[in-house]
């Protein structure tokens, strides 16, 4: 993402007229550097593309645009037999000229719907690390939740919606005595019952103690191991 607001597809302003999905990525970077590239000329745009970003981050930009068929090298694939594939085509590009970001949003929206053979996952993971102040030991205290859609409903429905209804009910059954705007844990009535009944639905959290490095010693040791390498 951050690499599609450097070549100009995060722009809110200056509508631009697409004839197809593949000339998006031109246009934008037409518009965002005065630039004027020949239409489906895959070799221009890559050069054009180096010319504004590091080298590094070349090819998994290229391979998202590939994938969602936003230059013109995507409108060739032949393999749209699957159904996944055929499920992925571009919707018809807006009769009217949009700014690049709302083009974009509105292309996101049909490219990554699910898919009838596709399921979400939300996976939430707590850690909290205590350190004896004498020893220098670390036990990690982790709590983490995964949920997968299915058939019924999918994983962001369910743990959005499930505490909403199991709080509500509490309230319904005269169990919440805390009135008013209050915080999560300000009533046990409500908390408590909210995660008793996402146990009840496959919902609960595990929780675990282990010792030894959290994931917070980790990232830094690899943060500190990259600025070395790079001498910053």
């Amino acid at each position: 993402m951050h690499s599609f607001g450097i070549i100009g597809l995060l722009e809110p302003s200056n509508p631009i007229a697409l004839d197809h999905w593949t000339s998006l990525t031109r246009l934008a970077l037409e518009q965002k550097f005065g630039l004027s590239l020949p239409a489906d000329d895959l070799p221009s745009l890559k050069s054009a593309l180096t010319a504004v970003l590091p080298a590094s981050r070349l090819p998994p930009l290229l391979e998202a645009l590939t994938w969602l068929h936003l230059i013109p090298s995507a409108s060739t694939s032949t393999s749209s037999s699957s159904h996944t594939q055929d499920s992925r085509r571009p919707a018809p590009p807006p009769s009217q000229p949009l700014p690049p970001a709302d083009a974009l949003a509105l292309h996101l929206a049909h490219a990554l719907r699910y898919v009838p053979d596709e399921r979400d996952l939300v996976l939430l993971h707590h850690e909290i690390v205590a350190r004896d102040c004498h020893t220098g030991l670390e036990q990690v205290h982790t709590s983490t939740l995964t949920a997968y859609g299915d058939a019924r409903a999918s994983a962001m429905a369910r743990t959005v919606g499930l505490p909403v209804a199991f709080a509500a009910q509490r309230v319904l059954d005269g169990a919440v005595r805390a009135t008013g705007v209050c915080g999560p844990t300000a009533d046990e009535a409500v908390w408590k019952g909210v995660l008793e009944g996402l146990e009840s639905r496959g919902l609960g959290v595990r929780e675990t103690i282990r010792s030894g490095p959290s994931l917070e010693g980790v990232l830094a040791a690899g943060l500190r191991q990259q600025t070395t390498a790079t001498g910053l």
